[in-house]
């Protein structure tokens, strides 16, 4: 399997108390060897809380998109100590990275990626396109996803408006913005194609095993560190994806994390709520997956149960290694970010309906959350 240089496009570290507004050189940054490798949304309008941004009705007019979403756009700098100082002396020697997030609440919450905003212990910093900055902590995290939610203390902030990735075609026009290497170069504006939709691409943590992500937006508008967690946006003025990563050795092949995955979360916190993530305590694959991980399945729908968790959610469900889960509350699942995105609208309980020992039967899943 052919490998490939990938490089999740938060901007790297400088040694610093203060944000440094050096621009960051690619070649500083923290790259994996990786491999390459898709999910069929339900179409729904994904009309954001109080919207204050103009509305496009009509054409590509890149000038007037940008304008329309820069207000919601916003830089995040993350601080990390390094070793185990005080919180005094960590104050003076954090290490600093730089990224990006989109508003998408008027009272300061803020979607990113879960490798911009860190852990809990990161000292969050946003910069507002007036200027202006304001302390963040993190509010909601889901590594697997790389999607987080940060706040701030806000009222009558302009959010964004979200777009539907299910509308998305190949060809369609798209423009990144975003903060890449440094503030320096804050609320940069690219433009580009989608060039594929749903792709796969496997990953490798620090540990050397191996993930994946899947129903991904490939887009050909040119993406770099510091973009991590700024919005790729649609001729309409709509945020349809969260920029995540690129290939480094190669020109022009970003991806995007759908949004449409990401709003049951928003929707939580625009209401006032917290979010808990759903856990059902598998893992699976669909048919293209299964590919790059050297075993197929042998089922053209749905996604093939690989590993069952002991004492999980799915195992007390009676799901087995082997089952193949076809729908979740009768709407149908063809990947794993399918899956998540109905499980993040099911809590408390689900219905899966299985294909198990060749017969059809449906379970309910009393779903945890964490």
């Amino acid at each position: 399997m052919k490998k490939y240089e990938w490089i999740k496009v938060a901007g790297t570290a400088v040694l610093s108390a203060v944000v440094s507004l050096a621009a960051v050189g690619l070649s500083d940054l923290h790259t994996h060897d990786q491999t390459d490798d898709s999910p069929n949304y339900t179409a729904q309008s994904l009309s954001a809380e109080g919207n204050t941004a103009p509305q496009i009705t009509s054409g590509y007019e890149p000038a007037d998109i940008a304008a329309s979403v820069m207000p919601s756009v916003v830089g995040i700098a993350a601080g990390n100590a390094i070793g185990s100082q005080s919180r005094a002396d960590r104050d003076e020697s954090l290490q600093w990275s730089m990224g990006s997030g989109i508003i998408v609440s008027k009272t300061g919450h803020i979607l990113t990626n879960q490798h911009v905003a860190g852990s809990t212990g990161t000292r969050l910093v946003v910069t507002f396109s007036d200027g202006s900055s304001k302390e963040a902590r993190l509010v909601w995290g889901d590594a697997s996803l790389d999607l987080a939610i940060i706040k701030v203390n806000g009222s009558d902030l302009p959010v964004a408006p979200l777009g539907d990735v299910a509308s998305m075609r190949v060809g369609d026009r798209v423009l990144a913005i975003g903060n890449p290497l440094s503030m320096q170069f804050q609320r940069t504006v690219t433009g580009g194609l989608v060039s594929a939709v749903n792709r796969t691409i496997a990953l490798q943590n620090e540990d050397g095993s191996q993930y994946y992500m899947d129903g991904l937006l490939q887009t050909d508008a040119s993406i770099n560190p510091g973009n991590s967690g700024g919005p790729l946006v649609n001729a309409a003025g709509e945020v349809v994806g969260i920029n995540t990563i690129k290939v480094s050795s190669a020109e022009g092949i970003g991806f995007a994390i759908p949004i449409n995955i990401a709003r049951p979360v928003i929707e939580a916190y625009q209401a006032g709520r917290t979010f808990q993530t759903p856990q059902l305590g598998l893992y699976g694959q669909d048919n293209r997956t299964g590919r790059y991980m050297g075993s197929p399945s042998e089922s053209e729908v749905g996604i093939t149960v690989t590993t069952v968790s002991p004492g999980s959610a799915a195992q007390q469900a009676g799901i087995q290694v082997g089952d193949i889960i076809t729908h979740v509350n009768r709407t149908a699942v063809n990947t794993m970010t399918e899956l998540r995105e109905q499980l993040f609208r099911s809590e408390p309980t689900c219905v899966l309906t299985l294909i198990q020992n060749d017969s059809v039967r449906e379970v309910t899943v009393r779903l945890r959350t964490g």
